[in-house]
């Protein structure tokens, strides 16, 4: 989870971004609420975005999207979304979170659908994306990744107003 000390980020400042994260499957050990995660930081190796999986009291599998957001959850500075799925998943599952530095909004999607959206982001750079597994991540549950990366999406345009 730590970069090497010689790592020397790219830093982004200004920007739409989306993290993609596609699972072609998955199969969580029940006894086990460990986590697989991955994160997007920033230049001082805080986390700004991310999303992690793990058994839900043994009975789902839970996707929490994560934001740094200016009013957060209890005033701990991260917005939080859940999804829940089942623990055995052999169907694909893409998980994306579009952030945007410049405007200060972030919606998490699954295949494609909004989730939530919130307008209060509070990030002002990126520097790297990190993928991990805690320390109670069980050897029992497996996980296969299809994609996974950092994307940039193109500038936000309006349409041109034409005088005929």
């Amino acid at each position: 989870r730590v970069p090497a000390q010689d790592y020397a980020p790219t830093r982004y400042n200004s920007g739409r971004y989306r993290l993609v994260i596609e699972f072609a499957s998955w199969s969580l050990d029940p006894s086990n609420d460990g986590s697989i995660a991955f994160e997007v930081s920033d230049t001082n190796n805080r986390r700004i975005a991310g999303l992690n999986l793990y058994a839900e009291k043994g009975t789902d599998a839970k996707i929490r999207f994560s934001a740094t957001s200016a009013t957060g959850w209890q005033g701990k500075g991260f917005d939080y979304a859940g999804y829940l799925a089942d623990l055995k998943e052999s169907r694909p599952m893409r998980l994306t979170i579009d952030f945007d530095l410049d405007n200060d909004t972030v919606t998490y999607f699954v295949n494609g659908t909004a989730v939530k959206t919130i307008s209060d982001f509070n990030a002002s750079s990126i520097a790297q994306i990190k993928f991990f597994t805690d320390s109670k991540w069980s050897t029992q549950s497996t996980v296969t990744i299809k994609e996974m990366g950092l994307v940039q999406l193109p500038a936000v345009t309006t349409a041109a107003e034409i005088t005929l």
